[in-house]
């Protein structure tokens, strides 16, 4: 038999962001990790562990060099921190995937929250057509260049 597929919890819809999008973590010894995905609700991202489980409600920076852009002390949830399947860095070290939740948010972070996502994020559809584009295996239309 195979392996039961997670249910699918959030309600937001997840919107992948740049290669240069990152959250720190601010926990006993701040993780920082590549954002994997974000939503008006919560991100997932991937970090380096050495072992240690996150837990507790937390604050998190979001940080983007690529549109010099920075929203902090955003309040978090863990709701998952899983060991990404045989990805160890390096001996005692894990590769780990968080999704958190996010907390009660200012207007600022909340309003900066939105900018981001409607400026510099890209829905997942989106990204599987731009992904077909950069390996040649689409002809866009015309019209979809313009």
């Amino acid at each position: 038999m195979g392996k039961k597929q997670p249910v699918e919890r959030r309600k937001d819809e997840r919107f992948q962001t740049g290669k240069n999008t990152y959250a720190l973590l601010r926990a006993r010894g701040s993780k920082l990790g590549r954002v994997i995905d974000i939503s008006k609700g919560g991100l997932a991202f991937r970090y380096v562990s050495v072992g240690e489980r996150l837990k507790g409600p937390l604050e998190l920076d979001l940080l983007s060099h690529q549109y010099d852009y920075r929203i902090d002390k955003i309040p978090v949830k863990i709701i998952t921190d899983l060991e990404i399947a045989n990805k160890k860095a390096f001996k005692s070290t894990i590769l780990k995937r968080v999704g958190v939740q996010f907390g009660k948010l200012t207007r600022e972070q909340k309003s900066k929250l939105e900018h981001f996502i409607r400026d510099h994020a890209v829905d997942e559809t989106s990204q599987e057509q731009v992904e077909t584009l950069r390996q040649g295996t689409a002809h866009p239309d015309k019209d979809q260049l313009e």
